[in-house]
């Protein structure tokens, strides 16, 4: 009796979350140019036919593997939201410093490279870059370049920092969201 509550709870769930998502598909749907056709067949036709699905495999079913697997594909959209969550989490924290705060980088030698460019120190930047690889994109997608100008922008002072960056090998070219000459601008 408790397994037919809990489908039928997470099923209200789903069909409330199914249009809600909806209706802020519908909302979007302008400004992305997408027809409301498409919104209605991606956003509650198809996640509605497969919850008809479970539905039906759950009342018609004799087995209870079968009325298991109904409740597990109704519940799949709260297991998914639970993981990616719980995985999110994980991955954030590792981009966090002694203190708590947020760094750029996880902890290796760019993390080392971020920390010098926030002190500021040049000397420390050329020691840490030889160990790094200058080319991995931060956690925005920024790479060390942009991370050292915001902190400048911050923190303003001499350049130094910059130009151990480049002497180090940092492509001030390098493919990313933004080019360091825009940021430094």
């Amino acid at each position: 009796m408790f397994i037919k509550i809990l489908f039928w709870l997470i099923i209200a769930c789903d069909v409330g979350a199914l249009g809600l998502f909806f209706v802020l598909g519908l909302a979007a749907g302008p400004s992305s140019k997408t027809s409301p056709l498409a919104i209605a067949a991606f956003m509650l036709i198809v996640p509605g036919l497969l919850l008809l699905g479970a539905i039906l495999v759950s009342v018609l079913a004799k087995s209870a593997v079968w009325r298991g697997l109904a409740l597990l594909a109704a519940a799949s959209p709260i297991l998914f939201v639970v993981i990616s969550s719980t995985y999110a989490g994980y991955d954030l924290g590792q981009y966090k410093d002694a203190k708590g705060s947020f760094a750029s980088y996880k902890p290796g030698p760019m993390r080392e490279v971020e920390e010098a460019i926030v002190r500021n120190d040049a000397a420390a930047v050329a020691v840490a870059a030889r160990s790094a690889n200058l080319k991995q994109a931060s956690r925005d997608g920024s790479t060390v370049l942009v991370v050292a100008l915001r902190q400048l922008a911050k923190t303003p002072g001499p350049p130094d920092v910059l130009r151990a960056l480049l002497q180090a090998g940092a492509d001030p070219n390098a493919a990313q969201m933004e080019l360091p000459l825009y940021v430094a601008i």
